[in-house]
């Protein structure tokens, strides 16, 4: 049995009604959630005799004066307690409410269940003289999810491309490591404009051929709401809490989340005690908020895990000739990628320094001579024209500058540096990472000492 887990009284209020609840306590907030769950009305607001010192949450709260200038269908009092709700019945009565629109059952409660489970209901109150036979012609089925209930494992996502494979291979991880479906916070992408976003919006699935479980796919009337609570500054894990989903929200980025709540908490974490959390945690509701990257590189020392991965994240047939000509050429030479970061890793001062790629060339050359040397970077122009300053014109007779992908097109050059078997990487790069996770052969990463255990940990 888990608590609070109270079955709303669909059989009396016709499926796409507009409600009122009557009651902001564990009865009407559990009823809250199954709404915004499975879309069967749209609840507009609380009501409460005290709204005026109550804060408001998901919905709005209403004092029951503010109700005449509201429309709504019905009234549902939401308490646990018939006395309770023989008191606030005579009080709507007194206040010119309609005795048919108030709507009171006495809370039940829903029996345990997993996986999620269809509950029969009713389209609405029974119309007199209609016999039950007749009545199961308009009953209908409700999907009652519990994932978003108790015990369960939300992933946030937000960034680009990159930023998003990082967030899939850690929620993948979480799948593995504690049984559990992960469920993917997709709101970032309804409240930010893609001109602000590196490749677009959340393009995993438009790239890979991955399905993944979006909240927003969970929440079907209400989230709406969610996304204009979002844009007020409202995180989604605190939109759970005040839903009345008791949550922990574990961070991998000290300082961004603090705010300690009664119903939930908020741990920022250092990356070696990632897997004691993982299992800590196995069996609370967690929402998961961070890149973590320095995790993935140590979970993907796992051999097995990340053939997974690669499996799993196919790129597509590249979309333009041009491209299509640079793979079938580095994977019939001993190619290498030399991948060249700038732009904002200029300004932020985390730029590359240009005597590591000259050291990283000479090496290359003494231990491996590749055919080819193919140069990736959001700055091509830059990088001819200051090529001696890389170590460039040390190969100048095989050395390429790959320009042909650009904007939302740019993942064309992530799978043509995983084509390659040597790879010079643009230190702390999401991009150089990547390359080296999705790559599908034994690709020998170049540092100062062309080993790849100095790079990746």
């Amino acid at each position: 049995m888990h608590e609070y887990e109270f079955l709303f009284p669909y059989e009396h209020i016709p499926r796409g009604s507009k409600i009122i609840l009557y009651g902001a306590g564990n009865v009407g907030l559990h009823y809250l959630q199954q709404i915004l769950l499975t879309g069967y009305c749209d609840v507009v607001g609380f009501a409460d005799k005290n709204a005026k010192i109550m804060t408001g949450g998901i919905v709005p709260i209403f004092s029951l004066e503010e109700l005449h200038n509201i429309e709504f269908d019905y009234i549902v009092v939401s308490v646990q307690f018939r006395k309770t709700y023989e008191i606030i019945f005579a009080d709507l009565r007194t206040k010119g409410f309609p005795e048919d629109i108030i709507v009171y059952v006495e809370p039940r409660i829903l029996p345990p269940y997993d996986p999620p489970v269809l509950v029969t209901v009713s389209e609405g109150v029974r119309p007199e003289g209609q016999n039950s036979s007749e009545q199961r012609d308009n009953d209908a089925q409700v999907l009652i999810n519990p994932v978003l209930m108790h015990d369960m494992k939300i992933v946030c996502l937000m960034g680009g491309l990159g930023n998003q494979l990082y967030q899939y291979i850690f929620g993948r991880y979480i799948e593995k490591k504690c049984g559990k479906d992960v469920i993917f916070d997709d709101m970032y992408y309804f409240t930010v404009d893609r001109e602000s976003i590196h490749n677009g919006l959340l393009v995993l699935e438009d790239i890979f051929p991955v399905k993944i479980k979006k909240l927003s796919e969970f929440f079907l009337s209400g989230w709406a709401n969610m996304i204009q609570k979002a844009q007020e500054g409202m995180d989604t894990w605190k939109q759970l809490l005040d839903a009345g989903i008791k949550v922990d929200v574990l961070s991998d980025a000290k300082g961004i989340l603090s705010t300690r709540y009664d119903t939930g908490r908020v741990i920022s974490y250092s990356s070696d005690k990632l897997f004691d959390f993982v299992h800590q945690f196995n069996a609370d509701n967690t929402y998961y908020f961070g890149y973590w990257q320095e995790d993935c590189m140590k979970i993907l020392r796992d051999p097995g895990f990340k053939k997974e991965l690669v499996e799993e994240l196919k790129f597509p047939p590249f979309s333009n000739p041009q491209s299509k000509s640079y793979a079938e050429r580095i994977q019939t030479e001993s190619s290498a990628a030399i991948h060249v970061r700038r732009g904002d890793y200029v300004s932020l001062g985390w730029e590359t320094i240009p005597e590591y790629y000259r050291q990283c060339i000479s090496l290359l050359e003494q231990k491996y001579n590749p055919e080819r040397y193919y140069v990736f970077s959001d700055a091509p122009a830059f990088c001819r024209k200051q090529g001696a300053l890389y170590g460039f014109d040390r190969v100048a007779k095989k050395i390429e500058f790959v320009d042909v992908n650009h904007g939302t097109e740019s993942y064309n050059d992530l799978h043509l540096m995983t084509l390659c078997k040597y790879l010079v990487p643009s230190l702390g790069s999401t991009f150089s990472r990547l390359a080296w996770i999705l790559s599908r052969q034994e690709m020998v990463v170049a540092s100062s000492t062309l080993e790849i255990d100095s790079w990746y940990s």
